[in-house]
């Protein structure tokens, strides 16, 4: 007999297998990232299929079979159709996606993660500051991840760091270097975006949201992020080469 369990989750990938069943990659509340087969899916008769949209936050039944978790009911419970009428927010959460999938292997849960992603998901959808979800979401992952970087402090010989002294952030050595401690590869690290992401390491989503960072941040934020995640991640995700074309 097939063991069988009630769960919640994230739908971050779909590929079509067969003639009509769908494999789904979903980030779930109690099992964490798993891979289930959802059979006859694509037919038009299914009633499952209008519940298995990317992006949407469906109850599932699974049944689990000798390597897979099959998927036998799902009702959708939340979707965002923002996403799919904007271009650039469909391709934000695609990035979303695309962190969770490269950082959490498959089996596997990240305590605080669910939460998160459910609260990144609909502000990237309905937020009027959504574009900086992604630049919050990808430091807090990491950190879940357990790549936290350490921001008070040089990372090499623990002098503190305070405003208005020169610091530098190295990706590779997982945190801000003083001047005496930086290498060839340190970015500069200005005051203002030093102390944005001091905040955000304490700071929850609603409140980063309640009062963002200056625009003219952004730029030098974005790239600071991306040097770390493609620090950890080794090759760049996908997603950045659609952020570049959309």
């Amino acid at each position: 007999m097939h063991r069988t369990r009630t769960d919640e989750g994230w739908i971050l990938r779909r590929q079509e297998y067969g003639e009509a069943d769908l494999w789904l990659d979903v980030y779930a509340q109690t099992l964490g990232r798993v891979r289930v087969l959802a059979r006859g899916a694509r037919k038009a008769r299914s009633r499952k299929g209008g519940h298995l949209q990317l992006f949407q936050q469906v109850r599932m039944t699974l049944a689990q079979g000798r390597a897979w978790w099959i998927l036998t009911q799902a009702q959708s419970q939340r979707w965002f159709p923002e996403l799919r009428q904007h271009l650039d927010r469909y391709a934000a959460a695609g990035y979303l996606a695309e962190l969770v999938l490269r950082l959490v292997p498959e089996g596997e849960r990240l305590p605080g993660l669910y939460p998160l992603l459910s609260q990144a998901l609909e502000a990237v959808a309905r937020h009027p500051q959504g574009h900086w979800v992604p630049r919050y979401f990808e430091w807090k992952i990491l950190a879940l991840a357990g790549y936290r970087p350490q921001w008070d402090a040089c990372v090499r010989c623990a002098q503190p760091m305070r405003l208005g002294r020169p610091k530098f952030f190295d990706p590779t050595a997982g945190g801000v270097l003083c001047p005496a401690c930086r290498t060839p590869r340190s970015l500069p690290l200005p005051d203002r975006a030093w102390a944005a992401l001091r905040h955000w390491d304490r700071a929850t989503l609603d409140a980063v949201l309640r009062h963002p960072p200056e625009e003219d941040l952004f730029p030098q934020l974005e790239a600071l992020g991306r040097a770390y995640v493609q620090t950890w991640l080794e090759t760049p995700p996908r997603a950045w080469k659609v952020q570049r074309e959309v």
